[in-house]
């Protein structure tokens, strides 16, 4: 075994090791998907956040659910800069949908709903799992280019010890 199979070698297993991750990563957001879908998200566009006039930049949020109305304050977005810590409102102020678990209208999501957020990470990373096992397929096919790869890859890993400053 020449120094250029072990290096395709070790390109080789460090892609599957990272397929493997986006694979487990790819099956968790499956799981959020389904998650997300047994919660029956219901929307709801009678909704309306309104600021409170008083300095502390508190909101208040009125939405209706079957007829029932609901007042929720909101607290102000806290924002950290160079250890300095300022307050600033949490949404616009205005109308807004407010998406909702069928059986807890009070856990809300404003404007936002989280089915879609997780069907996007998931799609995001279906297509980075193809991606990379398209490439490991052509490693696996092309050990020469695998040992370039594979070398320049460990070089890198080398001269980074020595490029540390402490």
């Amino acid at each position: 075994m020449d120094v250029m199979d072990g290096l395709a070698t070790y390109e080789l297993i460090k892609t599957g090791f990272a397929i493997f991750i986006l694979v487990i990563l790819l099956f968790i957001s499956i799981n959020l998907i389904f998650y997300n879908i047994n919660q029956n998200y219901q929307s709801s566009t009678i909704c309306k956040v309104a600021s409170i006039t008083d300095g502390s930049f508190m909101q208040t949020l009125t939405y209706t659910v079957n007829n029932k109305v609901y007042n929720k304050i909101v607290q102000p977005a806290l924002i950290v800069n160079n250890n300095v810590t300022t307050k600033n409102y949490q949404y616009p102020e205005g109308l807004c949908t407010i998406y909702y678990p069928q059986n807890n209208p009070d856990s809300y999501s404003l404007n936002v709903n989280p089915t879609t957020i997780s069907q996007i990470i998931a799609g995001i990373l279906l297509v980075i799992v193809i991606f990379a096992s398209l490439w490991f397929m052509f490693l696996r096919s092309n050990r020469n280019v695998a040992g370039v790869v594979g070398g320049i890859d460990a070089s890198r890993s080398i001269l980074s010890i020595f490029n540390k400053s402490y």
